[in-house]
């Protein structure tokens, strides 16, 4: 697998396909949201603010700590295998 292909690997996939039993909060947000949510950070147009409001008015209430865990768990996923694959 390619670096691009890490990249384009569904942020649901990698999370849920961890060793751990995934326990986030985001995870209860309609696939449509958690998806332009990531699209948004992974392009940097989005901020931890923006999300939290794009959720409230869906809704949802989701902390801004809620979203940047389950990010940075996205985050830490892609660099594990990103390791794997160039070691």
């Amino acid at each position: 697998m390619s670096v691009d292909g890490v990249l384009k690997i569904n942020h649901r996939e990698l999370i849920l396909s961890s060793a751990k039993k995934a326990k986030f909060g985001f995870l209860r947000l309609p696939h449509s949201l958690q998806d332009s949510i990531i699209e948004g950070f992974d392009g940097g147009t989005t901020t931890l603010d923006e999300a939290s409001q794009c959720a409230l008015q869906c809704g949802f209430k989701l902390s801004h700590t809620a979203i940047a865990t389950y990010y940075e768990a996205v985050r830490r996923r892609r660099a594990n295998l990103l390791v794997r694959l160039t070691t």
